[in-house]
């Protein structure tokens, strides 16, 4: 059976639902940074990776009760809570890849001298 006979969304709507999740996970970078900083990386992976199952295991629940937008709002939710995931990975090597980043960010470029 076909997604689109159970849910008959238009283009947009389908749009609408891919793009809420990034949208969730652009706008809490710098605050997932920042509480994985004060809290610390296991407990914040822990709860963004308990909390995203939750509401993406409740999505099809809530495809059939509020249809696309509920759908785009859990949607956003899990981009709210997924992002910690990804700072609590990289939380250890976090000051090497900041090492790293400024050696090449000063180190000499012989092809861009004039």
């Amino acid at each position: 059976m076909c997604v689109l006979q159970v849910f008959p969304w238009t283009l947009e709507e389908q749009g609408s639902v891919l793009g809420a999740f990034l949208w969730g996970y652009a706008f809490t970078q710098i605050p997932a940074g920042y509480l994985t900083t004060r809290f610390g990386a296991k407990l914040l992976f822990g709860m963004s990776i308990i909390s995203s199952s939750v509401i993406l295991l409740a999505t099809p629940f809530i495809a059939r009760q509020f249809g696309w937008i509920g759908v785009t709002v859990s949607r956003a939710l899990a981009g709210l809570v997924q992002v910690c995931s990804f700072f609590e990975l990289f939380h250890v090597r976090m000051d090497i890849l900041e090492h790293l980043f400024i050696q090449l960010e000063y180190q000499p470029r012989p092809w861009m001298s004039i």
